[in-house]
């Protein structure tokens, strides 16, 4: 079996880095419906025993979002959204209408968005207050950064799983506090994409993140 979690941000051509046209993110969606991939949430991901399942996950809920939402909605396929809570409702941030208006699953991207390795535990408590049921139990590490105190904070507060940015398919065995997601962006033209998707292409992505990892470079940089 196949699953795959792919993150976007924002869908605009605003920033390569941060950004994917719209034009080109419907081109991926087409290639996953034609290859066969099931669109769900993520607790159906991590259960589901579909040959191929895909979890497409919208980190931050900018606004410029909403063409590619209501494309998924027409399309009648599943996705979800990772929300910062004191965002919500801001110039650049979906409203609480517009989060109601779409069937999508809700994922806790903290209050404040704010690199949780880099404050104390006081204030790591603070940012991961939530109404859990609403957030569907999940955590999405802000920037993709944590530790193991981050990931004891969580487990105490109640959430269920933790969504990284550790670049590769979803393995038999996982840390459903280290779930991998894999970062797409303005970069990632449509032949690199349908490789990232491939068995081949997740060999690669694992050996490029191990020489990251000796070279000691972020993989969150550009």
């Amino acid at each position: 079996m196949k699953k795959i979690i792919l993150v976007y941000h924002e869908i605009d051509t605003k920033d390569n880095f941060l950004s994917v046209d719209f034009m080109d993110f419907q081109n991926q969606m087409d290639y996953l419906q034609s290859k066969g991939f099931t669109f769900c949430f993520l607790e159906e991901l991590l259960t589901d025993n579909n040959k191929r399942s895909v979890c497409i996950i919208f980190d931050d809920s900018y606004k410029s979002i909403l063409m590619s939402l209501d494309f998924m909605r027409k399309r009648n396929l599943k996705c979800c959204i990772a929300v910062i809570s004191s965002k919500v409702g801001q110039e650049q941030y979906l409203s609480l209408d517009d989060l109601k208006n779409y069937n999508c699953d809700l994922y806790y991207h903290t209050e404040n968005h704010c690199d949780l390795t880099s404050i104390n535990e006081l204030q790591i408590e603070s940012e991961l207050d939530c109404d859990l049921e609403k957030y569907n139990y999940t955590l999405v590490y802000p920037m993709g950064k944590y530790n193991k105190k981050i990931i004891e904070i969580a487990k105490k507060k109640g959430f269920k799983y933790g969504l990284s940015l550790l670049p590769f398919h979803l393995s038999k065995k996982y840390n459903p506090y280290e779930i991998p997601r894999i970062n797409v962006n303005g970069y990632l033209s449509i032949q690199k994409f349908k490789f990232f998707i491939s068995k081949l292409g997740n060999v690669y992505l694992k050996l490029a993140f191990i020489k990251r990892k000796i070279l000691r470079q972020s993989y969150l940089e550009k």
